[in-house]
């Protein structure tokens, strides 16, 4: 995916929000999507452990590389301490996120 600059995106698409329901898997060898399931939860591997934060800071850190916003773009509105999250993030398009599965 190509990643684009900010004065770039920001000229492209308008300012809106995607809500992501995402499946965590923590403790994988590597951070990785391993795809999505029947009701559209995306499921993503994370290479952290589930303790003080670090699972969700690993999976707001890939996400943000994935999609190219800034880290503070993205925030998980519920499920801090489940697997199942529901992940907030701006300045994305519907577009952006459906590359997030290549």
């Amino acid at each position: 995916m190509a990643k684009l600059g900010a004065l770039q995106r920001l000229s492209q698409y308008p300012m809106i929000e995607q809500f992501l329901t995402i499946k965590v898997i923590p403790n994988a060898p590597k951070t990785i999507v391993v795809g999505r399931m029947d009701d559209g939860t995306w499921k993503i591997k994370v290479k952290a452990v589930p303790q003080k934060e670090k699972a969700n800071k690993e999976l707001i850190r890939f996400l943000s590389k994935k999609l190219g916003v800034a880290k503070n773009d993205i925030s998980i509105t519920s499920g801090e301490t489940s697997r199942l999250k529901r992940v907030r993030v701006s300045n994305c398009s519907a577009e952006d996120v459906q590359l997030l599965g290549e």
